[in-house]
């Protein structure tokens, strides 16, 4: 833990003095996009240095293999993350419930545009994102029971196409839906009102 804790602080200290250089400069967009990066890469390292990487995998593989049982689809796990799917024809694909599969990302990533965002006070801010990141959770969980089901029913080979494409592109829309109703509406509704006012 103290191996990768130590560069960690460090990395945050100088992240904090470079965005504060930037802040009092006046590079908004340029703060923005440092902090976005920053504390994606501070938040994976600090959630693997923590262990509350694995435990969100464990939970994630866990409700996974819950729904997939819900839905007549014969799922275990194994070592915490890994599922195990047997398929109609009783074969067994395991899956691994990784970074990616975790929506840390995606989280984190709406997390620092909800609070960049400079329309709403606090207690919104704070209320959106805890909307937000159950609402990506959800249908991170929905996007892997696509690709569960559609290997059940249709065997391993059907795992690049409903991995790569058919279930991200799921993904993608219900995020930019998410991002749509929260952040662009919001804004539109926002300028709206100015340019009335003028």
């Amino acid at each position: 833990m103290s191996q990768t804790l130590i560069p960690t602080l460090v990395f945050i200290y100088c992240s904090l003095v470079v965005v504060l250089y930037l802040r009092i400069q006046r590079f908004f967009f340029t703060v923005f996009l440092l902090v976005s990066i920053f504390s994606l890469i501070i938040g994976v390292v600090l959630l693997r240095t923590f262990g509350m990487y694995e435990l969100m995998q464990t939970i994630e593989s866990t409700h996974t293999a819950f729904w997939a049982s819900i839905l007549g689809i014969p799922s275990s796990i194994w070592q915490n993350h890994l599922l195990i799917i047997e398929t109609v024809t009783k074969e067994k694909i395991i899956l691994d419930i990784g970074l990616e599969c975790s929506s840390i990302f995606e989280m984190t990533i709406f997390s620092i545009i909800v609070g960049f965002c400079p329309l709403w006070k606090i207690e919104i801010k704070v209320a959106y994102i805890a909307l937000g990141l159950l609402y990506i959770y959800i249908i991170n969980i929905l996007r892997i029971l696509i690709i569960v089901g559609a290997v059940a029913h249709f065997g391993g080979e059907v795992l690049f196409i409903m991995h790569t494409v058919v279930a991200r592109l799921f993904f993608f829309c219900m995020v930019m839906a998410l991002y749509y109703a929260m952040l662009t509406r919001d804004t539109i509704l926002f300028t709206r009102k100015k340019v009335r006012a003028h």
